[in-house]
């Protein structure tokens, strides 16, 4: 037989039974260590759906944070009342699965008077009714005409 024949078989018998097999397994192997850490985080990096909220709620205009329309700056963490109802909070958390973590904001300032107020708002898939566990996160914010107050942002599972 020819040499060079034969030497080129042998380099296709060798790609075929070693190299490929090799290269599934390591593919194989590949696959199983990220489908499990997708599986562990069920797709997303833990608290970071939460930091998302939090910070569309504190900095965006098209939330809770003012925005003087005369020169066009938003004031981030300070919060504007007007713009704290549900219809704002289910428009930028829209957490409505029970899959999802439910989401109470509690924003709390002093008054002209010196009075401790609280506007309280919930997402639509709050259930008073529901015992589990609860994280709070505070955030210190200022309201637009009242000064200084605490933003409580209470996360069920």
């Amino acid at each position: 037989m020819n040499r060079k024949a034969l030497s080129e078989s042998d380099k296709q018998l060798y790609w075929t039974l070693i190299v490929l097999p090799f290269l599934v397994v390591i593919g194989g192997v590949v696959f199983y260590v990220v489908y499990s850490i997708i599986g562990v985080t069920d797709g997303v990096f833990p608290g970071l759906e939460e930091k998302i909220y939090e910070k569309r709620l504190l900095y965006s205009p098209n939330c809770f944070a003012y925005h003087d329309p005369d020169s066009g700056r938003v004031y981030t963490s300070t919060i504007d009342l007007s713009k704290a109802n549900e219809d704002v909070l289910h428009e930028c958390a829209p957490l409505t699965s029970l899959r999802e973590p439910a989401l109470r904001v509690e924003i709390t300032y002093l008054d002209e008077s010196d009075n401790m107020r609280t506007v309280s708002l919930t997402s639509e898939n709050w259930d008073d009714k529901t015992t589990s566990r609860m994280r709070v996160k505070k955030y210190p914010v200022i309201v637009k005409d009242y000064g200084d107050g605490v933003m409580n942002l209470i996360y069920r599972d």
